[in-house]
């Protein structure tokens, strides 16, 4: 059971302080002693291209598109349209969009493998990805993991190609399969095998999509190690882009119901703080009023909610009002009470 002990300012802006830099200080010593408690079956890897190296043609191309739709002919035909906003920029997007699964696959496939600078190779394989990552986006993050393995730049290179996002799509599209590469990863890892220096981004991703999907896959994920849990949670909850969207109480309750599984009492409650203010600061507050609404909350989970509510009503001009009436409407023996304590802390009486 949570506190219903009100917490203070100064908490509240240490452990939100606190989200961007766990994120980035989560170190893979601690994702491999995680390790041991992954007890999920093995799934199948991510597979391995073939190595079957294609020189590309550099020769420069007109501004007119071909009907050919080999390796050789799209690289050129996409060096001269790379940069543009024109139309022949739009007409080889276009293009790509009429080739098919097996055709977008190969293309990658050669690039991947295809004797190119660095940054030309990961553009344009983030071109060719982008128009394959919706439908197949194993089979793209498969194309970059080969293309860039072992490289000293790996993750400008990878990010650079759409590697982050590539893999967030593979997680929500099929996370058994991203989770199982993940954990193969981290074992081969062990053994002094390659892998990507930082991994917590791929735990994020796959923390997002299984705590929604498969909550009971989270423990896998987490291990058993102490605080992993928030730091999880945390590290979702700084990944803003996720939550810039239509309001989901799906999702919300997911993330509800794992701030209930935390370590302790006070990874809970921060948990939950830094929850609601999230949603209520990306435009999602409708999914807290949904807490309400159906009694979602236990009694000292809405006094956390509320008295966060009531702090970023204090600092949001534009939401204020409608905070306010909001919360004198679905707390009316506490929301004053709330409110005045939000407003003397911000003054910094």
């Amino acid at each position: 059971m949570l506190s219903t002990k009100t917490k203070t300012l100064g908490s509240l802006a240490i452990m939100l302080c606190a989200i961007p830099l766990i994120a980035q200080r989560i170190s893979i010593s601690r994702s491999e002693q995680r390790l041991s408690a992954l007890q999920s079956p093995r799934g199948t890897p991510v597979p391995t291209i073939a190595r079957q190296r294609v020189a590309p043609s550099s020769g420069p191309v007109g501004t007119k598109l071909s009907n050919k739709r080999d390796f050789e002919t799209l690289l050129a035909e996409w060096k001269g349209v790379r940069g543009s906003d024109s139309a022949d920029h739009e007409a080889f997007v276009a293009k790509l969009s009429t080739l098919s699964h097996d055709e977008l696959v190969r293309i990658m496939q050669q690039a991947a493998h295809a004797d190119l600078p660095g940054m030309e190779k990961a553009l344009f394989l983030g071109s060719i990805g982008r128009a394959l990552r919706d439908t197949d986006p194993g089979a793209v993050f498969a194309a970059l993991m080969e293309a860039f393995k072992g490289a000293p730049t790996f993750d400008r290179l990878f990010n650079h190609a759409g590697g982050e996002v590539t893999f967030a799509t593979w997680a929500k599209q099929d996370p058994t399969a991203a989770f199982s590469w993940y954990r193969d990863t981290l074992q081969a890892g062990k053994t002094g095998e390659w892998m990507p220096a930082e991994m917590y981004s791929f735990q994020t991703s796959l923390f997002r999509w299984l705590v929604q999907e498969h909550p009971d896959a989270v423990q896998d994920l987490a291990g058993d190690q102490a605080g992993t849990k928030v730091h999880l949670m945390l590290g979702s909850l700084a990944s803003w882009w996720i939550w810039e969207k239509d309001s989901n109480p799906g999702e919300a309750d997911a993330y509800l119901r794992f701030t209930r599984d935390m370590d302790t009492q006070s990874h809970q409650e921060g948990a939950l703080r830094g929850l609601a203010n999230v949603l209520a600061g990306k435009g999602r507050f409708s999914d807290i009023q949904y807490w309400f609404e159906r009694d979602r909350l236990q009694p000292a989970e809405k006094e956390i909610v509320a008295t966060e509510v009531a702090r970023l009503s204090s600092q949001d001009s534009e939401q204020a009002a409608a905070m306010r009436t909001w919360l004198r409407k679905a707390m009316p023996d506490d929301a004053d009470r709330l409110i005045q304590k939000a407003d003397a802390l911000s003054k910094g009486n």
